[in-house]
């Protein structure tokens, strides 16, 4: 008999401010942060099969780069290399 399996593959880019994509929402730094928190524990529930983890990268010139309330780059990478090491843990 074949035993059904599903696996689910997972791209994120962490770091791309939720507040420059608000432009008539006024996005709180706090509802921000829970985002952050929440989606560790969206990762280990979902339990992924791989998933491909990178911080968001300015690109000069471009409408995302000139968007207000950019996170700063450090934040990004630690956001980034917390999810890889769930990641490494669940496999």
């Amino acid at each position: 008999m074949l035993k059904k399996t599903l696996s689910l593959l997972v791209v994120l880019m962490l770091g791309f401010s939720v507040n420059a994509l608000a432009e008539e929402q006024e996005v709180q730094n706090t509802q921000q942060e829970k985002k952050t928190i929440e989606l560790p524990q969206w990762v280990k529930n979902i339990k992924f099969s791989a998933a491909y983890i990178f911080p968001y990268s300015n690109r000069t010139g471009t409408a995302a780069d000139k968007m207000p309330n950019q996170i700063p780059f450090r934040t990004r990478k630690a956001r980034a290399t917390k999810l890889v090491e769930i990641m490494r843990k669940m496999s």
